[in-house]
């Protein structure tokens, strides 16, 4: 299975997120910050808006070790300091190195290795290099140092797999793509799995994947998810008519049994007995 994402920065300008998930779209990196002292004016904007419409959601750094080649911890905490608290389900942060700025291979590596190192001590999970296999050939000499975080490359072709110099999480697969709630081109981006092999990596065991998905419902509610938490209560002693109603006596067994009235990614984690 693939799922699809896209990368987008300030140059987007406005994105319709909503659109953009209805379009079957399950993750997007956001341009976060440059160097050591830029932030993209959308990153903020494009992160609560495309969590708020249900996607996973990452940032990315735009890399520029020639600018200040003996810097690259200082570059690492300022993307940390603009990148802010992750939340469940976010992306693990990317540097995007794709500029050597006139460093030869063994200190552009030495450089991205003290990058990644500094920014694993700010994130919750290992953050991730974006590169293209040329610019890891040329001018990281397709080094092991930076095997231990993930690789997202980029790799423009039609082929049903990437050229890459080894093992990778992400694929952006096009700088030309069209995506609904987006004006113009657009990068593409895919994962290889489906979403609970993506909750799985972001930290998330498939079990509280499953739960942040249901619906949050209440009394007044009624339908097949409604139905579900009747069986569910059912099972755990209640004697409710499964009616896919939620009235008053499916509110009360249901606030016996998990102490809440309304169920809510606790509740149901409580009812399916996952947490």
């Amino acid at each position: 299975m693939v799922l699809r994402g896209i990368d987008v920065s300030h140059h987007q300008g406005g994105v319709d997120w909503r659109a953009v998930r209805r379009a079957g779209v399950v993750f997007a990196y956001c341009k976060t910050s440059e160097g050591l002292d830029y932030r993209d004016p959308r990153w903020i904007a494009n992160r609560t808006a495309a969590r708020a419409a249900g996607l996973h959601v990452g940032g990315y750094h735009y890399a520029r070790p020639g600018a200040h080649p003996y810097s690259p911890a200082a570059e690492a905490r300022h993307f940390a300091v603009q990148l802010g608290e992750q939340a469940p389900g976010d992306l693990p942060p990317a540097l995007d190195l794709e500029e050597h700025g006139g460093l030869p291979a063994a200190q552009l590596v030495e450089w991205a290795v003290e990058f990644l190192t500094e920014l694993d001590e700010h994130s919750v999970r290992p953050p991730v290099l974006y590169t293209g296999p040329a610019f890891y050939a040329e001018h990281l000499d397709n080094t092991r140092a930076l095997d231990r975080w993930p690789l997202w490359i980029a790799h423009y072709t039609p082929a049903p797999r990437p050229r890459a110099p080894r093992s990778w999480t992400f694929w952006q697969h096009t700088s030309k793509g069209r995506v609904p709630g987006v004006d113009g081109l657009v990068d593409l981006d895919r994962f290889y799995g489906d979403e609970s092999a993506l909750a799985a990596l972001l930290g998330m065991d498939w079990e509280e994947w499953l739960v942040r998905k249901l619906p949050t419902l209440r009394r007044g509610d009624e339908g097949e998810d409604v139905g579900t938490v009747q069986a569910l209560a059912n099972a755990r002693g209640a004697q409710l008519a499964e009616d896919n109603v939620f009235g008053p006596k499916t509110e009360a067994e249901v606030r016996r049994l998990t102490g809440r009235g309304v169920v809510d990614h606790t509740t149901w984690a409580k009812l399916l007995r996952v947490s």
